[in-house]
C-alpha cells in the first residue's frame, strides 16, 4: 500500500481538498483484544489517512445512524451485529495500519 501510494504513477491520489464529516476510528480492546469501532465527527479538521469501501447495503440493515442514537455511535458501533463484508472490510483496515 506504502509503495503504491507512494510511486504508483498510475494509482489515484487521495483527494486533497476532501475532508469527510465522519470516519469510523478502530480500537483494539486491551482486555481481550477485540476490535472496538466508533464514529468519529470530523467537524471539517484533517484527518489521518483513511480507507474508504464502496457498498451497497439493500435492504434493512441491524444498525443504523439516525438523530436519536447518533451519540451512542459517538461511544461504540457494536461490531457484531455489522454485517460480514463491514466487518472484515474493518479487520482488513486495522492490519494495513489504518485507524
Amino acid at each position: 500500500l506504502k509503495t503504491c501510494l507512494g510511486s504508483h504513477e498510475k494509482c489515484p491520489k487521495s483527494m486533497v481538498n476532501f475532508k469527510p464529516t465522519r470516519l469510523l476510528k478502530i480500537k483494539r480492546f486491551q482486555l481481550d483484544g477485540t476490535l472496538c469501532v466508533q464514529l468519529y465527527q470530523t467537524y471539517g479538521q484533517e484527518v489521518a489517512p483513511y480507507a474508504a469501501l464502496s457498498y451497497c447495503w439493500g435492504g434493512n440493515q441491524p444498525i443504523k445512524m439516525t438523530s436519536e442514537n447518533i451519540c451512542q455511535h459517538l461511544t461504540r458501533l457494536n461490531y457484531t451485529k455489522m454485517p460480514a463484508t463491514i466487518r472484515d472490510a474493518i479487520t482488513i483496515t486495522w492490519r494495513l495500519g489504518i485507524r
